[in-house]
């Protein structure tokens, strides 16, 4: 331990402004090392735990580490997106979450109903989730980089053109699936109107038979 009746001074023999710095250097470690570390933001912790709680209250069946994987891997800036509302606030927090739970469970019911237009739906998932982060990332680039040629002109340029092509990906991925959605519609409908068609040819049967279930007697032609 240091004792100032220890210390060397400016005016002690051998003083060197050398030694004085070497001080200074070890003085500086000695306060960094004895610096508690920042305290984690308390209001975001409690906001993050009670829309967890609420989580598990309205949607039971959801398995809260399942919901956080299936994110984590295909729509990371969601996760963002609720790390922030727990900065602001415990509704924002808990809405942003419960959100997420009900895509997650439409996405579920989807995969359980057509596996395939599930598999079209994750990668246009994936895909959007990565406009919204070169979205945001061009928002900060023009805030922070207005000068043409500088290195930050040009990475705002770069994202700018990497947003449009994933914004070009977005479309065409959505278009397809789509497409695919009315043609599926549309062989329904051919379906419908065959049937309809059936059914329109065996009228009087259709007609005789409701009559005999309703009555308990056969309808005669010459009636």
């Amino acid at each position: 331990m240091w004792h100032s009746s220890r210390l060397p001074t400016v005016s002690s023999p051998g003083w060197s402004v050398r030694q004085g710095l070497v001080l200074l250097v070890l003085f500086a470690g000695v306060a960094r090392a004895q610096t508690p570390p920042a305290p984690p933001d308390r209001r975001a912790v409690h906001n993050r735990q009670a829309a967890f709680r609420v989580l598990v209250a309205n949607h039971p069946k959801v398995k809260p580490n399942a919901l956080w994987g299936f994110y984590k891997r295909y729509a990371p800036d969601r996760i963002q997106q609720f790390e922030r509302a727990c900065k602001t606030s415990a509704s924002k927090s808990q809405e942003s979450l419960l959100a997420m739970a009900q895509h997650y469970l439409d996405l579920e019911e989807l995969r359980q109903r057509n596996p395939e237009e599930y598999g079209r739906l994750l990668e246009l998932e994936q895909a959007e989730s990565k406009a919204r982060e070169l979205g945001r990332r061009v928002t900060a680039l023009a805030l922070s980089s207005s000068k043409p040629g500088s290195v930050g002109h040009k990475s705002l340029l770069k994202t700018r053109k990497e947003l449009r092509l994933a914004l070009e990906k977005c479309f065409q991925s959505s278009q397809q699936n789509q497409l695919i959605e009315m043609n599926r519609l549309e062989a329904e409908v051919r379906d419908l109107r065959a049937l309809l068609q059936q059914r329109q040819g065996a009228r009087e049967l259709i007609l005789q038979q409701r009559f005999l279930d309703l009555s308990g007697t056969h309808w005669e032609p010459d009636e």
